[in-house]
């Protein structure tokens, strides 16, 4: 019980001493369309077809098409910036 009250002092404590412009949502810093593509491949082995950039609300979103070995066609979305997976369809 004492380690859970711990953990979320902690975490409510941790919050505050981030920076006011990163707590207040601030521009991130958007990853290239080649670092997009790169995820994406990393992810799904295959060979990128294309990519785009687009916003998704506030949001940028890379969305990228990876050509697998068995002639399927994958689509990627990629946060444009963090440089997670968002999505495969």
């Amino acid at each position: 019980m004492l380690i859970r009250i711990c953990l979320i002092v902690m975490m409510m404590f941790t919050t505050s001493l981030l920076p006011a412009a990163e707590r207040q949502g601030a521009k991130c810093e958007v990853i290239s369309k080649a670092q997009a593509v790169s995820v994406a491949q990393a992810a799904i082995k295959g060979k990128a077809l294309s990519a785009s950039k687009s916003k998704r609300g506030e949001n940028v979103v890379y969305r990228v098409k990876v050509l697998l070995e068995n002639g399927r066609v994958r689509t990627i979305m990629v946060d444009g910036c963090k440089g997670t997976i968002i999505k495969v369809d």
